[in-house]
């Protein structure tokens, strides 16, 4: 009946097998029982921050918040809470989204496999984020407005002198070009980058995007716009044909010394016929 209680149905169909995936509330007599039994934090909008709070009060359970007195709730918390508390009660506060919300930025920032002190391969990790948010900008049929790019050390290595910084830019023009992002992110990054560190993380946030039909063209750059759309629609068919980065940036490099590692990583059985298992019979 509410969007609350059918994420509560999906965490109890999820958690216990016996229930074979799918759990109606419509179908259980004594939905009271469950709110009494529901974890507090697994309520969405809940969570850790909100628990402590409601606990000393006196609100332990969704039941409790459920049958709790609705201005007393709104007077505490705000009118977020008191429309948790009528979701829980079964009347709908908050309306589903039927259609995905359009991106408004798009963000990159993984840490490295170990700590980089030269420029050039912090240079490179940063090339390859751009190139992963440029392939997803153009799968959406977007573009970028501005850039931000940042810059650390690791904050949980106390013996080492902590550095952060980062940097923001517009561009002259709204684009999803590989290359015209890369270079604006490199430009950044020659701003904010200090040598006698070890670096552990570099992050991209495309800002601003927008539909890559409203972009307007200047009138000198129509032609280019359209061979570099044509260039980047050959890239991304190459690497989809043939395997991520088969065709990349040449700073991105061949090395790679930032890459995640990923010696624990679940061997892909189901998804690459390389990874199956060979059974020989004599």
């Amino acid at each position: 009946p509410t969007k609350i209680l059918a994420k509560m149905a999906n965490r109890i169909a999820k958690r216990n097998r016996q229930h074979d995936g799918v759990f109606n509330l419509f179908e259980h007599g004594d939905r009271d029982a469950i709110l009494r039994e529901f974890p507090m934090e697994d309520v969405w909008g809940i969570a850790g921050r909100y628990k402590a709070r409601l606990a000393a009060l006196g609100i332990h359970t969704p039941l409790d918040l459920k049958n709790a007195p609705r201005g007393w709730i709104r007077k505490c918390f705000g009118v977020v809470m008191e429309r948790i508390a009528l979701e829980l009660n079964g009347l709908s506060c908050m309306d589903l989204e039927l259609v995905p919300q359009k991106r408004k930025n798009m963000a990159c920032t993984r840490g490295f496999g170990q700590e980089l002190t030269k420029k050039e391969d912090v240079a490179g990790a940063l090339a390859a984020y751009v190139s992963t948010l440029a392939e997803k900008l153009r799968k959406h049929k977007l573009a970028a407005q501005g850039i931000h790019v940042f810059l650390m050390t690791n904050p949980f290595n106390p013996k080492r002198s902590p550095y952060f910084a980062a940097q923001s830019a517009g561009l002259e023009e709204p684009t999803h070009f590989t290359p015209a992002l890369a270079q604006k992110a490199d430009e950044l990054l020659q701003e904010i980058f200090r040598e006698g560190y070890r670096y552990k993380r570099v992050g991209v946030i495309l800002l601003d995007l927008i539909e890559q039909g409203a972009v307007q063209a200047g009138l000198f750059s129509r032609v280019a716009a359209k061979k570099a759309d044509s260039l980047m629609q050959a890239v991304d068919n190459l690497n989809r044909r043939y395997g991520r980065n088969t065709v990349r940036l040449g700073a991105v490099g061949t090395e790679m010394p930032w890459r995640q590692i990923a010696d624990r990583k679940t061997v892909p059985f189901t998804t690459d016929q390389k990874f199956l298992p060979v059974a020989l019979a004599d």
